[in-house]
């Protein structure tokens, strides 16, 4: 037993510098490739202004076909970034007024007022740490309104406090996720559309889990289309003790 338990604790502890190893490469590697990606940008972007240039129209749709392609992979260049970072930060709890953030997450998301994005909560103060809050939030009302199957739709937030921890639920009405897919959305680089159909890179909810991993909590999701539309993904962070009472209020950076 003796021999198992110090072979178990190498092994954990070489899995661990493994995934440090891991994500710090992800991290180089998307920083690095956005500079040559963003000359390539711009010199096509030249080759499609100047005017000197009789381009056809066949070329001209090519260039324009390149540019959405860059542009692409310069999204999913950031979105690695963000995996890459997600949970090295670790903020001092604060207090966070969760109905403001949903309220300003929904301004600065849905832009155009497509989607009722409504919020409830017994107790919407609570202490906990804002950015990878933020970035859950975030992400899960973004990726609601992106896998949409209407131009409009109703995303619901919840949030209560069980004990020493924070429940939040965040509810659609879209077309909901097969049994089938319902472990794959959380993978890296995963999407049920092609991208074609859908943009996104298939990391949103995979740094959901990686948040909330890293702070020892949990994702859940539950979504049947057979028996009806819509998903819920609940999320299950731990909490910070009552402590800052006399500290401003967040609600969103």
């Amino acid at each position: 037993m003796a021999r198992a338990l110090t072979v178990f604790r190498t092994t954990a502890e070489e899995l661990r510098r493994s995934n440090i190893e891991l994500e710090k490469f992800a991290y180089i590697a998307a920083h690095d490739l956005r500079s040559p990606l963003r000359a390539v940008h711009e010199l096509s972007l030249w080759v499609l202004e100047d005017e000197d240039n009789a381009l056809s129209a066949e070329s001209r749709s090519y260039l324009l076909m390149s540019q959405q392609r860059i542009d692409r992979l310069n999204r999913l260049l950031s979105d690695l970034l963000d995996y890459a970072r997600a949970g090295q930060d670790q903020p001092a709890p604060e207090p966070v007024h969760l109905g403001r953030l949903v309220t300003e997450f929904a301004r600065y998301i849905d832009t155009e007022g497509r989607f009722k994005i409504t919020f409830t909560g017994a107790e919407q103060v609570v202490d906990a740490q804002l950015t990878p809050l933020q970035q859950i939030l975030s992400n899960l009302i973004s990726n609601a309104i992106k896998h949409h199957d209407r131009d409009h739709g109703t995303i619901h937030i919840s949030a209560q406090r069980r004990q020493d921890h924070l429940v939040l639920t965040v509810r659609d009405d879209g077309p909901g996720i097969e049994l089938r897919h319902q472990q794959k959305i959380f993978e890296l680089f995963q999407t049920l559309k092609p991208r074609d159909e859908v943009e996104g890179s298939g990391l949103g909810l995979a740094i959901v889990s990686k948040l909330a991993a890293h702070q020892k909590g949990k994702v859940t999701l539950f979504s049947d289309p057979d028996k009806g539309r819509g998903a819920t993904f609940v999320v299950e962070l731990p909490l910070a003790p009552q402590a800052h009472q006399s500290l401003p209020v967040a609600a969103a950076a």
